[in-house]
């Protein structure tokens, strides 16, 4: 499986942490709806466009659904992560998975997530290697978005 990472938040000309709408507005809506706060989303484009997606019309001859799957990441004061995994898919979302940073196991994934019909969809184990690879590759880059910060969990 090949995909790649797209770090959405940024810091803006005066400080300010931003990023696309679409995801952002996304991202802080479930989040709200969980409370959870959104301190890093990263978007996770798969080469494989069938990922979370479906055929629009009958019969595979119209084009794929354009859904967003995004990584979105909240750090306690313990300096411990949580992840959420979701598929933005316009008029609503589908949280996929969760994984928590003192958690040795694969990821949860919802009972919402078992019950979509997309073309595709990802393992617990294929889950958790996109998640162990977004920590790896500083996906999220908190070293630019939090630079007062120098240790973290999340290496």
């Amino acid at each position: 499986m090949n995909y790649r990472f797209q770090n959405i938040y940024h810091r803006d000309k005066e400080g300010k942490i931003s990023g696309a709408m679409s995801p952002v507005l996304f991202a802080k809506e479930m989040a709200e709806k969980l409370g959870f706060i959104p301190h890093g989303l990263v978007r996770i484009w798969f080469s494989d466009e069938e990922i979370h997606n479906w055929y629009e019309g009958p019969g595979k001859r119209q084009g794929l659904t354009g859904c967003d799957t995004l990584l979105i990441c909240q750090i306690n004061k313990q300096n411990q992560y949580q992840l959420m995994l979701m598929v933005n898919e316009g008029s609503e979302g589908c949280p996929v998975a969760l994984h928590f940073s003192d958690e040795q196991m694969l990821p949860t994934l919802t009972g919402v997530y078992n019950k979509r019909q997309y073309e595709k969809k990802l393992t617990a184990e294929e889950i958790g290697e996109i998640i162990k690879a977004a920590l790896e590759q500083n996906a999220f880059e908190f070293d630019k978005l939090y630079p007062q910060q120098t240790e973290t969990s999340l290496t």
